[in-house]
């Protein structure tokens, strides 16, 4: 499966420092998805501002598939980590890798499942390169988010959250 911008993009912003942490926290607290996060603030890098109906058109396909593939992959890995279930442990840390491999395959299948479905939204047009225009779509697709799953921010989520556009919207990093 070759790589696409959305996912260069993840890689990249989840490697920076801090973020991998920001966005699990949030997964943890709300059940979010990371994906999703992250596709907010790309859709923003895109330099499109969404509403709500939008981006959950855009991310319905992605969540079915992340509720009935991704979720079941970790959490089969996550229990693996507890108990080998009587299997010898090497065995058993053996195929949690293998599952591991397989839930990483399986977040870049549902991230090509949201860059299809906003490159079928979106044809290709120019990109702004407003920093607020940009930082400002970042938060909003975040918000419609956190709307979509009926959460509401905490004073930590809306730290958190913009301790991640600063970290991750590209031209925000210096």
């Amino acid at each position: 499966m070759n790589d696409f911008p959305f996912w260069s993009f993840s890689i990249d912003r989840y490697m920076r420092p801090g973020v991998s942490r920001l966005c699990l926290n949030l997964q943890e607290r709300h059940q979010l998805d990371v994906n999703i996060l992250l596709f907010a603030l790309w859709v923003a890098d895109q330099d499109k501002t969404v509403d709500h109906d939008i981006f959950v058109q855009l991310i319905q396909g992605a969540e079915e598939f992340h509720a009935n593939v991704v979720r079941p992959l970790r959490h089969t890995r996550q229990r693996l980590k507890l108990t080998s279930y009587g299997l010898p442990v090497d065995q058993a840390e053996t195929f949690r890798t293998t599952i591991k491999a397989r839930e990483l395959a399986a977040e870049k299948l549902e991230q090509q499942l949201l860059f299809s479905a906003f490159n079928l939204m979106f044809k290709s047009e120019t990109q702004s390169s407003d920093l607020k225009i940009i930082e400002s779509s970042a938060h909003h697709n975040l918000d419609i988010y956190y709307t979509h799953l009926g959460v509401s921010q905490s004073d930590s989520d809306r730290q958190e959250l913009a301790e991640l556009v600063t970290l991750c919207v590209p031209k925000l990093v210096s």
